[in-house]
Order: C-alpha cells, then sequence, then structure tokens
C-alpha cells in the first residue's frame, strides 16, 4: 500500500500555513543482504619518502546502498576484526578507495582487513587479510664526471612515480647521491634516476 503526506504548520495564534506537497511512500521490506566482500587490497608507503605512514588502497564496492567502509588492523596474524581494532572513528567515504594509516612503526608487520557496510547497517564478509611491513631502502648512485644540479628517482610504485616530483636525492660527497624510502616489504620495483631533467636509462 502507498501512502501520501502533506504537512501543515501553525502558529500560536492558530494561523495554519498552507499544505506542503505530497510526499508519497510505502513500507519496504528490511534489507539483509550485505554488500559484496572487498577485494584488491594493497598497501603502500606513504608521508615524507613513504616513511611515515602506510596507505591502504582497494578496488571499490560499487553497491547502490553503500554507506562506506571499517578497516581494521592488528599486529596479529588471523585476526577477528572488531571495534577495538577499527582505524576510523567514522565510516571511510564510498567515495575513496584508500586509507593512510599514520600510526605506524617502521620494521613492524600489520595485518589489513576491510569491511563493507551498507545503509541498513548490513556489513560484508572482511576482505582476505593484507599483510603489511614498511622498511626503509636507501638509494645511491655515483654520477661520475656529470656534476649535476639535482638527481631524482622514478619508478612505477608509491613513493615513486614517473614524474619523480617529490623524490629527490641528498648529495652525499665526491659524485655520490642518495635518498632512503619507505617501501612495504616484498614489493617489487622498477626505477630509474634522473638528473636535470633527463632520465638515466
Amino acid at each position: 500500500t502507498t501512502y501520501s503526506y502533506k504537512i501543515t504548520a501553525t502558529d500560536t495564534k492558530g494561523n495554519t500555513s498552507g499544505e506542503s506537497s505530497t510526499v508519497s511512500s510505502y513500507p519496504r521490506a528490511e534489507d539483509t543482504e550485505a554488500p559484496s566482500q572487498p577485494s584488491g587490497l594493497a598497501a603502500y608507503g606513504a608521508g615524507a619518502d613513504g616513511l611515515s605512514a602506510i596507505k591502504v588502497k582497494w578496488d571499490p564496492n560499487y553497491e547502490g546502498d553503500l554507506a562506506g567502509y571499517n578497516l581494521h588492523r592488528s599486529t596479529v596474524s588471523g585476526f577477528s576484526e572488531g571495534a577495538e581494532n577499527k582505524l576510523n572513528s567514522t565510516l571511510i567515504s564510498p567515495a575513496t578507495s584508500q586509507y593512510v594509516d599514520r600510526d605506524i612503526a617502521i620494521l613492524t608487520t600489520y595485518y589489513y582487513k576491510l569491511v563493507a557496510v551498507d545503509s541498513s547497517g548490513n556489513a560484508s564478509t572482511p576482505s582476505s587479510q593484507l599483510p603489511a611491513r614498511l622498511i626503509p631502502v636507501t638509494f645511491e648512485i655515483d654520477m661520475g664526471n656529470i656534476n649535476p644540479s639535482n638527481v631524482r628517482i622514478i619508478g612505477n610504485t608509491e613513493p615513486l612515480d614517473w614524474s619523480g616530483s617529490t623524490t629527490t636525492l641528498s648529495y652525499v660527497s665526491g659524485s655520490s647521491w642518495s635518498i632512503t624510502l619507505g617501501l612495504i616489504a616484498g614489493t617489487q620495483i622498477q626505477y630509474r634516476y634522473a638528473y636535470n631533467g633527463l632520465t638515466v636509462p
């Protein structure tokens, strides 16, 4: 059955407003269908040179009633997700598919699980567990007799990118330049060096 509603307002002197526009609705069955299990979780070093945070990314869910996500973390493999290990204080917006975890320690292994939640409060099966251990990796290059004004490192995975806009090496001594970046243990990377706007093969 469809029900239609109008509303009026009355002041303290008994004056009544005109009627509002009509709003119609009907009772709906309770939504008990949970969102799909999140997938595609991956971790990257984040923050300054990738050393101060872990960025977790995932493939977005596409349910029409998706309200957001909860990200859980533990240092114990195989943990059960709960309020005590939820990182976000409010639901992560369904419009985003990443979370930056800044409360981390280098060389510590963390395990992440993601849960999708719909507007009726139904929670999905948690994602597969994602292990992430941030390690500092030092890159050093000897520029020989080139004597560049700047040297950058570019690559295919965060915190690197192919522009190298934020990964400039520091001059060490002689012809040596170096930089220490935070990378997730086990990450395979492709990278090159660039100097004075030129790329070294």
